[in-house]
């Protein structure tokens, strides 16, 4: 957790009386060896549960907690948010609701993320906490918007190509083929002859 201190994590397992001093203390230690946080180390050995502290991380923090597992986005709301942003913020939009868009993030205190989406969007930005692993499945979700994209563009492609092959028209119509298999992962195209 790049936004929390390590100081802060222990300041809320304390305050939570979730871990002893001595127990932290040895984590911590294989931490610095290991080049994780303590947290991760904790996580990691399920002396903390992941979700249970992601609850109580939201509680602290203020702010709601999403977990997005099977989560399905409507195409409207995911394209309000550039998926390169997505990605790089490790952040996801998931629902429109009375003109607030709700976002979940890794970092929901990241004022000048959600201050960038309200620009983008056009809309206020709730944020909710979400773990890194919920955030990255759900990221798939932009694979399936470019896949209904790109079965648009083909549908319409072919038809303009037959009609009239050119040069440019069957570059236009393999770019849009290719966009496609990659967006669905495909590991081999087939062409068969009409």
């Amino acid at each position: 957790m790049v936004f929390l201190s390590d100081e802060e994590v222990r300041n809320i397992l304390f305050k939570r009386g979730l871990i002893d001093e001595t127990t932290y203390e040895e984590a911590e230690k294989d931490a610095k060896r290991l080049n994780l946080s303590t947290i991760e180390v904790l996580i990691n050995r399920k002396i903390i549960d992941l979700d249970f502290f992601y609850n109580i991380l939201a509680e602290e923090l203020k702010v709601k907690r999403t977990q997005l597992k099977g989560a399905n986005i409507p195409p409207s709301v995911l394209s309000l948010v550039p998926e390169k942003i997505a990605f790089e913020k490790r952040l996801i939009p998931f629902a429109l609701e009375n003109n607030v868009l709700k976002v979940a993030m890794v970092n929901p205190r990241d004022l000048e993320t959600i201050n960038l989406l309200e620009e983008i969007s056009h809309y206020q930005v709730e944020p909710y906490l979400a773990t890194p692993q919920e955030i990255q499945y759900a990221l798939v979700n932009y694979q399936k918007l470019y896949k209904e994209e790109y079965e648009r563009l083909l549908e319409s492609e072919i038809p303009q190509a037959m009609a009239l092959i050119t040069e440019s028209n069957v570059v236009r119509l393999v770019d849009n083929l290719l966009g496609y298999a990659i967006s669905t992962n495909a590991s081999d195209i087939h062409i068969e002859a009409l």
